[in-house]
């Protein structure tokens, strides 16, 4: 075994490795030697890699596997339950796809927790409808642009004023008894976000790319309208 391609033992990491390298393999369809040809990995590297008991590659060995198969470095040691249920959220919620391919550049900039949170929403009794899924984007990016002007903050001379803010209305909340929590919860009410009548929200004072043109929520109106059998579509994909 090369000792600058193995490390020291580290059960739990190593069988998350072991099991997601099969599952990768599986999924693409290849064999020890299709691995060794892609990465340039020794077959004997790739048997031990394998093995739930076996010792975790060094750095540049992971790096070297992920990038010939194609991924990240952090897919080879995700926990499998969550990929499950995150392939749970994607089957249950197949609307989201259609947001997405519809409007690409709201997207713009996400992360895959982003993704997730959104997969992961469900509507009243179900998997999201195509208006709850573009509620569910609005709200995520708005959350987004949100964090990004508090990072910026928090990096001026405003930082004390806005953790003090911050720190009052949250003992508000808290002493309330969270009741602002499950008012919340009915419905979003804050600052740039207004329900229209169709029921989708209005984030008036976020960028562009979070919520799209009038026309292209015009064009999501009357989708969501012929989902529903309420008008015809009259809407090129």
């Amino acid at each position: 075994m090369p000792a600058d391609k193995m490390g020291p033992k580290m059960p739990e990491s190593t069988n998350r490795l072991a099991e997601n390298l099969r599952r990768v393999m599986g999924k693409k369809g290849l064999t020890i030697a299709d691995v060794a040809r892609r990465t340039g990995l020794d077959d004997r590297t790739i048997k031990l890699m394998l093995r739930e008991d076996g010792s975790r590659p060094q750095a540049r060995t992971l790096h070297q596997l992920a990038t010939g198969l194609g991924i990240d470095v952090d897919e080879l040691f995700q926990n499998p339950s969550l990929l499950r249920r995150r392939l749970f959220d994607r089957r249950t919620n197949p609307i989201v796809d259609e947001v997405t391919a519809r409007h690409p550049h709201w997207f713009d900039g996400w992360t895959s927790d982003d993704f997730d949170d959104l997969y992961s929403r469900f509507g009243t009794g179900g998997q999201l409808t195509w208006d709850g899924a573009v509620e569910a984007v609005q709200t995520i990016n708005l959350r987004r642009t949100t964090f990004a002007k508090v990072a910026l903050l928090l990096e001026t001379g405003q930082a004390d004023m806005l953790v003090g803010m911050i720190d009052l209305m949250y003992g508000q909340v808290v002493i309330s008894g969270g009741e602002e929590l499950r008012n919340a919860a009915d419905g979003p009410r804050r600052a740039g976000v207004t329900p229209a009548e169709d029921g989708v929200l209005r984030i008036d004072d976020a960028p562009r790319s979070s919520v799209g043109l009038d026309d292209e929520r015009a064009d999501d109106r009357r989708l969501g309208q012929a989902r529903r059998g309420e008008v015809p579509a009259n809407v090129t994909r």
